[in-house]
């Protein structure tokens, strides 16, 4: 998707292909424990296409993603 770090401080990091444009960030939970739904976790990429959502998938499943 030609994402890369684009700002990484202690408990955050920003990932997008520009520090303008839409990022995703993955942080660690504000009460320091573990992420959850509705703690520390929330994704929506817009990935324009159902093709480019399954390989998206299918990478992730061989990576290990349950």
């Amino acid at each position: 998707m030609g994402a890369k770090l684009i700002i990484d401080r202690d408990r955050i990091a920003f990932i997008g292909t520009d520090n303008g444009a839409t990022m995703f960030s993955i942080r660690i939970p504000l009460n320091k424990e573990s992420s959850q739904p509705c703690n520390g976790n929330m994704i929506a990429l817009a990935l324009g296409s159902k093709e480019t959502v399954a390989s998206l998938y299918k990478k992730a499943i061989e990576l290990g993603a349950t």
